[in-house]
């Protein structure tokens, strides 16, 4: 949405494959962001490299972000080790970036476990970050309960993060999912513990937004459409006029 309340790019992805084999994947992606009028900034280029390994793979993300001379400088990679144990997905993130005499830096490590179990799944997320004295704690957590029913998918994320020592529920998305006639229609509930307005209340995140995405697929494209009604600020029960906040358009090889 633009300044003037009409509806602006947010951002261009342009993706292409340069090797898909045997021996592996290899993705690279230019990414153009726009700004609230509408106007491109400086690209992003991303390379995604996919290599098998035994019992697993492991995924190389190297992204370089131009700077206002239109050169392309590196900003971050990331590593990514996956693994499956005894039926359960396992995978180990670690992000780098350039420290000051650019070196590249540990700046995250991120440790995932997905559990398949009838009719849907869990999965769990844990973020952690170097101290002053460059010792990894756990910051953030999220654990996501996902199950389907015929037609209909209900996902349920709950968010931590650490406040005042301990990791407390800090957020929760809720999302029901209905798959009708090629097109699928997801209501999101979001709730926060940190409203502004209204005093923190840690474990107990309160409704601040409701969304509705609407995809639909044919003639060669995927469309999305995003309504947003957020909540009264003097009335946390009651939401208030709908309004769409973003519209995509991809076309060629799209999922949904």
């Amino acid at each position: 949405m633009s300044v003037n309340g009409r509806l602006a790019p947010r951002q261009e992805v342009v993706e292409k494959v340069i090797r898909d084999d045997a021996g592996g994947k290899v993705v690279e992606r230019t990414i153009i962001p726009y700004d609230p009028n509408g106007n491109p900034g400086p690209p992003a280029k991303v390379r995604i490299e996919e290599l098998p390994e035994a019992g697993g793979k492991r995924v190389i993300a190297t992204t370089w972000r131009a700077n206002i001379n239109g050169s392309f400088q590196l900003s971050e990679r990331s590593v990514t080790q996956v693994r499956q144990e005894d039926g359960v997905e396992k995978a180990v993130t670690t992000v780098a970036r350039p420290a000051l005499n650019g070196a590249l830096e540990t700046f995250e490590r991120s440790e995932a476990e997905i559990h398949k179990v009838k009719d849907g799944s869990r999965s769990r997320l844990s973020i952690f970050r170097p101290d002053a004295n460059g010792r990894f704690r756990e910051l953030e957590r999220q654990e996501v309960e996902t199950k389907s029913a015929g037609a209909e998918t209900v996902s349920n994320l709950n968010q931590y993060r650490v406040r005042g020592g301990q990791l407390v529920l800090d957020g929760q998305t809720v999302s029901r999912t209905v798959k009708r006639n090629g097109s699928e229609t997801t209501e999101v509930d979001i709730y926060r513990a940190d409203v502004p307005g209204r005093p923190t209340l840690p474990g107990k995140p309160a409704l601040i937004e409701r969304q509705t995405i609407e995809r639909s697929q044919g003639e060669g494209e995927l469309r999305e459409k995003v309504v947003s009604r957020l909540a009264s600020p003097n009335d946390p029960g009651r939401l208030e006029a709908p309004r769409v906040i973003a519209e995509k358009v991809c076309k060629g090889n799209c999922a949904p």
